[in-house]
């Protein structure tokens, strides 16, 4: 069984690396010298690599004013999100791991380890015993059941799905569906009696 198993890993694997080998060497050769499949795939990527230097570009402008250590923790923060996107991919697609929940607990068990020593601090500004809530008392736990728990609940089913959905579907078509919510949030606050001026609708939709 073992070796089963060995062999269908293999078979995954080395297809997997005999494309990626056949895009670098396609890259490397002249354009002149490409198919036209070839030429198409690698006008593609320049696209996409022009596309993202414009967006860290328009971000470092927009948030010129903030300071370039806060531009920077933004570039890390938007790279950490790439990086995991594409190595769950990898992980459930390419190498056929068939437990994504799975993947989903580590994600969480890594956060909590650096959160753990923060863990009952207020934040900054606010003081616990002089608004009344100090950390596990009854007023803290009625308003963490009422107000942070369906929250958390609903952030974590977000995790769990989107996780499941990138060993069904490509990065990229992840993050279209994904640029979907901001919309999708809108209509439903419409719906449950929220009005938003003119000026957040153009934005959602932009």
């Amino acid at each position: 069984a073992v070796c089963i198993r060995a062999r269908r890993a293999r078979r995954i694997v080395e297809p997997t690396a005999e494309r990626g080998a056949r895009r670098s060497t396609a890259l490397d050769r002249p354009i002149w010298t490409m198919s036209s499949q070839e030429a198409s795939s690698a006008a593609k990527q320049c696209f996409a690599w022009a596309f993202t230097c414009a967006i860290c570009v328009a971000l470092a402008w927009a948030y010129r004013r903030d300071g370039w250590q806060r531009v920077g923790l933004l570039y890390v923060w938007l790279g950490s999100l790439v990086a995991t996107q594409m190595s769950v991919h990898g992980v459930l697609r390419s190498l056929g791991f068939p437990f994504p929940t799975f993947l989903t607990f580590l994600q969480f068990a890594m956060l909590s380890i650096p959160m753990a020593p923060l863990l009952g601090r207020a934040r900054p500004g606010a003081s616990a015993t002089s608004s009344g809530m100090p950390f596990l008392s009854w007023r803290f736990v009625g308003f963490f059941a009422r107000r942070v728990l369906p929250i958390v609940l609903a952030h974590t089913v977000a995790i769990v799905m989107n996780n499941m959905s990138l060993g069904l579907i490509d990065p990229g078509l992840n993050v279209v569906l994904g640029s979907m919510t901001p919309a999708i949030t809108g209509a439903l606050a419409f719906l449950f009696g929220d009005r938003l001026s003119m000026q957040r609708w153009a934005a959602v939709f932009l």
